[in-house]
């Protein structure tokens, strides 16, 4: 009898299923990037569906998405160090109540 050892070596997928490949939040998530990335999105005041805005729109003004414009010249980096202290967190936190909070 022989034992075989299935194994994914490539996986694509488009933005949505991607998620439940990489595990990541969606594209729609406040670090929507597919490369878990420092770009934050942005999102209208009491919606949580967050937008890949580079550029801050006109007289906006919203808690933690009022940052300043990313360039497509020079964008986000990719951190392994981002990466590791938000892993940090969520794994030190004992619910998801706690880790919202």
């Amino acid at each position: 009898m022989e034992i075989l050892h299935l194994f994914l070596a490539l996986g694509t997928a488009d933005g949505p299923g991607m998620t439940y490949l990489n595990g990541l939040v969606g594209h729609h998530g406040k670090n929507g990037c597919r490369l878990y990335c420092s770009t934050v999105g942005r999102h209208e005041p009491g919606i949580s569906h967050y937008y890949p805005a580079f550029y801050k729109p006109y007289n906006y003004n919203v808690e933690e998405c009022s940052h300043e414009d990313y360039s497509y010249e020079n964008p986000p980096v990719h951190l392994l160090e981002f990466y590791e202290e938000n892993l940090w967190y969520l794994m030190a936190s004992p619910n998801e109540r706690q880790y919202k909070k």
